[in-house]
C-alpha cells in the first residue's frame, strides 16, 4: 500500500484553482514498458520479471512478454 496525494484543480483564465486535496492509502501498480519485435511497444502493468531479463505486463485482460524499454 502506498500514500497517495489526490489534489482536485481547475485552470481558471491561466491560473490553477486547487478545489481539495485528500491523502489516502491504495495499492498502486507499476507500469512498464516492453518492447515486441523491433518497432512494436507495449506499456501494460508490471506482472512479474523473468529470469530471462524479459518482462510480462497486463493490458486489461491480456499478458504480453517483451524486454524492458530503458532509459
Amino acid at each position: 500500500m502506498t500514500l497517495v496525494q489526490h489534489i482536485c484543480s481547475v485552470f481558471v483564465n491561466g491560473f490553477e484553482i486547487y478545489l481539495h486535496s485528500h491523502m489516502r492509502w491504495e495499492t498502486v501498480s507499476m507500469l512498464k514498458t516492453i518492447v515486441l519485435g523491433s518497432c512494436v511497444s507495449v506499456q501494460g502493468v508490471l506482472e512479474k520479471k523473468l529470469p530471462d531479463g524479459r518482462v510480462t505486463v497486463r493490458v486489461g485482460n491480456r499478458i504480453f512478454t517483451g524486454n524492458p524499454v530503458t532509459a
